[in-house]
């Protein structure tokens, strides 16, 4: 390997680090918007929680879409890292992990779009009692379209684990992560409301150290 291979070898490691670290804080930052702004559980409520903190859901679909893209990269450089130890199984990690990214992703943003298209038209709707429903639906729905994305990810996050446990690349509890993280999308997906959304939030958590870990161990070497 010539000396301008190795830096372009080390300025992508640097790279993969960064966008590793800003997946990882925004995953943070996406845990602790989930547990500070519960919104309430009734319909009749939620309508209103909407109707009064539309900027919240505004600022929440744009983070998620930041996170969306972040994350993809994160995993993508992450199947790339991998790569050597097995191809296959990295190349299926990388797929089920950003493409469950993207899926969970839509389904949160589609739900959120929906929401405050419901907020914004309530004034218009025939009776209360017809927004509130059509909340109630959404509500629902939400959990349907979260689903797939929570399975894949979960699944790919399971295959990562196995590939940095058994690759060395990544210390021994980094790769724990991937197995917790991969557990807790992949019971997100299976479980009903309460559990799902608890497991769904669990998942993200560890999603975030395990991206905060990466980018760092990848900038200090």
């Amino acid at each position: 390997m010539t000396v301008y291979q190795a830096g372009e070898v080390v300025r992508r490691k640097r790279v993969f680090g960064c966008f590793s670290i800003i997946s990882g804080v925004l995953s943070i930052v996406l845990f602790v918007g989930n547990l500070l702004t519960a919104p309430p559980s009734s319909p009749a409520q939620l309508l209103s929680f909407i109707t009064n903190n539309s900027a919240i859901f505004i600022l929440g679909a744009v983070l998620i879409l930041l996170w969306m893209a972040f994350s993809v990269l994160f995993v993508v450089g992450l199947g790339k890292l991998l790569k050597p130890k097995d191809v296959a199984i990295s190349q299926g990690a990388m797929l089920l992990s950003a493409g469950g990214i993207l899926l969970l992703s839509y389904g949160n943003y589609t739900a959120i779009a929906g929401f405050l298209s419901v907020a914004t038209a309530n004034s218009l709707a025939p009776s209360q009692a017809a927004a509130i429903y059509q909340l109630a639906i959404l509500t629902n729905l939400e959990y349907a379209l979260t689903d797939p994305g929570l399975m894949a990810w979960g699944l790919g996050q399971l295959l990562f684990g196995w590939l940095a446990w058994k690759s060395g690349v990544m210390p021994n509890w980094l790769s724990l992560l991937g197995f917790l993280g991969g557990a807790s999308g992949i019971l997100a997906s299976l479980a009903a409301p309460p559990l799902g959304p608890i497991f769904a939030v669990v998942a993200i958590l560890i999603f975030g150290i395990w991206g905060l870990a990466t980018g760092f161990l990848l900038l200090h070497k």
